[in-house]
């Protein structure tokens, strides 16, 4: 295994402190992780709880997290503070192995490990559909035609129930000013 990059970062605090951070970059990651380390230096800050789900890094090593911390975090470049969400490893994973002071990971589509690795951000791009057919154009408007006309029978039941119900509170309402 490679020897993560190391940089130092900057956070918030519960108190609104500036609390100093030592990150690893690892691209093999695709989130940010919190250390054990980090997890006992910010101890103060909220938890919170989430389902447990497993996470492959591109070397195909496994871990599973399971809680998260979302830190407002920042470099001594940056121009603006960026909200990220350091999730908390519930085993232990040859892939998590850092330098015992590290705070946190910082995944490869974290932007700031990404400006810190040259000034490539995260490649994010628009996708394209292929040209649409004849064919499928055409079943795509019967489905659009028939959802419509599913969705008009069910608000006109809805309507009828309403109608029904309201006519139904009429009769007892001058059942009741006859008694």
């Amino acid at each position: 295994m490679a020897h993560p990059h190391l940089m130092r970062i900057y956070c918030t605090g519960p108190n609104e402190g500036c609390i100093g951070l030592k990150a690893a970059i690892m691209t093999d990651l695709d989130i940010n992780i919190l250390t054990p380390h980090g997890h006992r230096d910010l101890a103060n800050f909220p938890i919170r709880e989430g389902g447990e789900f497993s996470v492959q890094a591109s070397t195909e090593d496994v871990f599973t997290v399971r809680n998260c911390v979302h830190l407002h975090i920042w470099t001594d470049e940056s121009t603006r503070l960026e909200l990220v969400i350091f999730y908390i490893p519930t085993d232990d994973s040859p892939i998590l192995q850092t330098p015992p002071d590290v705070h946190v990971i910082l995944g490869r589509n974290s932007i700031l490990a990404a400006k810190e690795l040259g000034g490539r951000l995260p490649s994010i791009a628009p996708l394209r559909l292929g040209r649409e057919s004849q064919s499928q154009a055409e079943e795509r408007e019967r489905t659009r035609d028939s959802r419509r006309q599913q969705a008009a029978k069910v608000q006109e039941a809805r309507i009828e129930r309403e109608a029904q119900q309201s006519k139904a509170e009429e009769e007892k309402r001058r059942q009741a000013r006859r008694s």
